[in-house]
């Protein structure tokens, strides 16, 4: 192995693979994220937040993603990048937590 491959990094490598879709392949639309994690793995929960009537509201997990530390630090790159390519294109994004607060801080009223 010559040392040009030996620096290339694992986002340089994963940009040369060819991407393939499994057969059981879904694409989910989540507006829910909780993390938890372990010596060996971290793992993120991600759901929706549905409606379940009269007001009352829950989260409903849709799947819980697990990988190594070292693919979650690569994950946080590729989401990092990807916020940064939309916002250059289309301005900043809100944080959220204000907007959910201000919404619960109305329903209180």
């Amino acid at each position: 192995m010559n040392e040009e491959s030996k620096k290339k990094s694992l986002s340089d490598i994963s940009r040369e693979l060819r991407r393939v879709r499994a057969s059981d392949y879904k694409m989910i639309y989540i507006n829910s994220a909780g993390g938890s994690v372990s010596p060996w793995d971290i793992r993120i929960t991600v759901g929706n937040i549905v409606d379940l009537g009269s007001g009352e509201g829950a989260i409903e997990d849709s799947v819980t993603l697990v990988m190594s530390p070292e693919h979650a630090k690569a994950m946080v790159k590729t989401l990092s990048s990807s916020v940064e390519k939309y916002e250059e294109l289309f301005g900043e994004i809100k944080d959220i937590l204000p907007i959910i607060r201000e919404a619960k801080s109305e329903k209180n009223k």
